[in-house]
């Protein structure tokens, strides 16, 4: 037989849950934005505002700093003012990941990488490596002559 304290901290756990993972959500993602180098660079790259007429790739897969893996959470974008870059699709996964924009001058080390079985574009900005997975960048050669070295 259930006790009176027994369901009234059942009550108090089930209201507070909510709560709690909020919490560890937040601070997840904030440690990824440390250990990935997004922090580092939203210092530097970090747009307030997105142009309207830009045509995202969404669903996007990177690895940053070699050890944190965007999975299908980038959005990738570019122009001639540069490489956009933005966390999504939905606002639950932006706390501590502003979006960016990087400009191609910028860039540095454009490479190719494999990984297992998979292909990835590989580059440098300030320092922070990253790695697009598969066509994620095709067409960057448009606005940056490095990308054009690639082997196809």
């Amino acid at each position: 037989m259930e006790s009176a304290n027994d369901s009234q901290v059942f009550g108090i756990i089930f209201t507070l849950f909510p709560i709690q993972f909020l919490v560890i959500w937040l601070i997840v993602l904030g440690l990824i934005s440390l250990l990935s180098g997004w922090r580092k660079l939203s210092s530097k790259y970090r747009v307030q505002e997105l142009p309207d007429n830009l045509d995202w790739l969404g669903w996007q897969t990177a690895r940053f700093n070699g050890l944190m893996d965007a999975r299908s959470t980038l959005w990738i974008a570019m122009s001639e003012r540069g490489l956009y870059l933005k966390m999504g699709p939905a606002f639950f996964f932006r706390f501590m990941h502003p979006p960016l924009l990087i400009p191609w001058s910028d860039i540095t080390d454009v490479g190719t990488k494999h990984l297992l079985f998979f292909k990835y574009t590989a580059f440098k900005v300030d320092g922070v490596s990253i790695w697009v997975l598969g066509s994620g960048l095709d067409g960057a050669d448009r606005y940056c002559p490095a990308f054009c070295r690639l082997e196809g």
